[in-house]
């Protein structure tokens, strides 16, 4: 149950909760999902070894120290946002870290990672097609005095690099 649903919630952050009715997307179901995973997370918490990694402890530290470092600039709300922004990447990192414990499950992980990948790029193509340049999955830029447009997700993934 607990991997079903980190697939669910890694699939949702990636497509982005924007492609969702705007009445579900009111619902926050990143949020409501990434609790229901944490909680299906836990009874697996112990036999994950997760707290002998080292690495364990360096992603946490990272988290604080990017805070910290936002802090330092004399911006403090920037830390918060840093913080919060940082902290979901990190939680999906031990939700595949726990969840994660054969090939055949980060094969099926990499498959939804492809899907997803397929998702967007067919939402830019039917974009570009249709005449739609004002789709959010169609980015302009302009190169030497034409137009390029480029593919991109949202969320997450509206950085089209």
């Amino acid at each position: 149950m607990a991997y079903a649903l980190t697939l669910l919630y890694i699939a949702l952050s990636l497509v982005s909760p924007a492609v969702l009715p705007d009445a579900m997307v009111a619902m926050r179901p990143n949020l409501v999902l990434g609790i229901l995973v944490i909680f299906s997370v836990l009874p697996s918490l112990a036999e994950s070894k997760l707290v002998t990694i080292p690495d364990t402890y360096f992603l946490i530290g990272l988290l604080f120290t990017c805070a910290l470092s936002s802090a330092a600039t004399g911006w403090l709300s920037s830390s918060i946002t840093t913080f919060t922004g940082f902290l979901p990447i990190l939680i999906t990192l031990y939700f595949v870290a726990i969840t994660c414990r054969s090939p055949r499950r980060m094969k099926i992980l990499v498959n939804v990672l492809v899907v997803v990948a397929f998702f967007i790029f067919a939402k830019g193509l039917l974009a570009y097609y249709s005449g739609n340049f004002s789709s959010d999955y169609l980015l302009m830029e302009g190169v030497d005095g034409n137009s390029l447009y480029r593919f991109r997700g949202l969320g997450v993934l509206a950085d089209p690099n």
